[in-house]
């Protein structure tokens, strides 16, 4: 009895000191990944840091001058876009003034052309919601370079 119960104390002994072993070893292996991944971040941070560094207030300067020159010249292509739609809107309406008018003037016995009318009249809808999406696009732009601006120069006065 007493043997039975050394020897059981024997083996819940080296039971419990293979289990320390191999969670000794796990806990090691654990610990190392995460040294490797602190390390991966600290040269993600070093990168970012460097890069940082080399952002001057001149590069951030000719940085928001070039994108200010890129937003000028899509809000110039926008504005003469924007135009150009407004010029063939008012030819379309100026269109249907003249049909309107043959119509009204042409005898009796000859009907007027309705449906080139309620085509015309269709472009000129269809061309004013153009325009109107293409002013709100414009609009959008405008806000965009706003805000744009804006951080470079909040990031331009804090680098000061």
């Amino acid at each position: 009895m007493q043997t039975s119960i050394i020897i059981g104390s024997l083996l819940v002994a080296t039971l419990a000191w293979v289990a320390k072993i191999r969670w000794s070893k796990e806990f090691i292996s654990a610990k190392d990944e995460i040294l490797k991944s602190k390390d991966e971040q600290i040269k993600i941070l070093e990168r970012e840091i460097a890069s940082l560094r080399e952002m001057t207030p001149m590069k951030l300067r000719e940085y928001f001058l070039s994108v200010k020159q890129q937003l000028e010249e899509y809000n110039a292509a926008l504005q003469l876009s924007l135009q150009e739609l407004k010029e063939e809107l008012e030819e379309k309406r100026i269109q249907i003034e003249d049909f309107e008018k043959r119509s009204l003037t042409r005898p009796a016995d000859v009907s007027p052309p309705l449906e080139e009318i309620a085509e015309l009249k269709k472009i000129v809808q269809d061309e004013s919601e153009k325009t109107q999406i293409r002013g709100n696009e414009f609009l959008t732009k405008i806000r965009q370079f706003a805000d744009i601006a804006s951080g470079v120069i909040q990031t331009i006065t804090a680098a000061f």
